[in-house]
């Protein structure tokens, strides 16, 4: 996650190694989102840096969890067990 929105902490959460790099979809500086992965709307103009931060950090939270999900319920019906819950 790029909470700075500059180029160079977008370069270094591209090059982490981690497969998806968040970023603001308006970042301080424009050039910065060519090196997200993906792209989140955060509160407008006059909200205040910790409350964008922390949306860009739910917004993720809530991402990942959905992911999860997803995946638990593909895996069970994949293996054919849709009336048992997946392992975890």
């Amino acid at each position: 996650m790029d909470f700075q929105g500059a180029v160079r902490s977008a370069l270094l959460a591209r090059w982490s190694g981690a497969p998806i790099a968040y970023g603001s979809e308006q970042p301080r500086e424009n050039a910065a989102s060519m090196f997200y992965t993906r792209n989140v709307l955060l509160p407008a103009n006059g909200t205040h840096v910790v409350e964008q931060a922390l949306a860009l950090a739910q917004s993720v939270t809530a991402s990942s969890f959905h992911n999860r999900k997803r995946r638990r319920n593909s895996r069970s019906t994949r293996c054919g067990d849709q009336g048992r819950k997946p392992h975890q």
